[in-house]
């Protein structure tokens, strides 16, 4: 696992490295969503993630939620 520390800004921004964002497919419009696990902060490509539990893996990208939060809704 790579790593790079960082300071945070005045008003809370880091810059993230351009290996980092390239690896991601990040470009400077891109969007990102942000959340905590396990007292660490996890960045990733909104485009691919799941909205209900931060899945990267097997999103419907029509609809931004991975196939088995999908599974779990129709079982309700």
């Amino acid at each position: 696992m790579k790593f790079v520390s960082r300071k945070v800004d005045e008003l809370g921004r880091i810059v993230l490295p351009i290996d980092f964002r390239n690896t991601l497919g990040l470009s400077d419009k891109s969007s990102v969503t942000l959340f905590l696990e396990n007292g660490s902060i996890v960045v990733r490509p909104t485009e691919t993630v799941c909205k209900v539990c931060g899945s990267l893996e097997n999103v419907n990208t029509d609809v931004c939620v991975c196939a088995s939060c999908i599974k779990k809704i129709k079982e309700l």
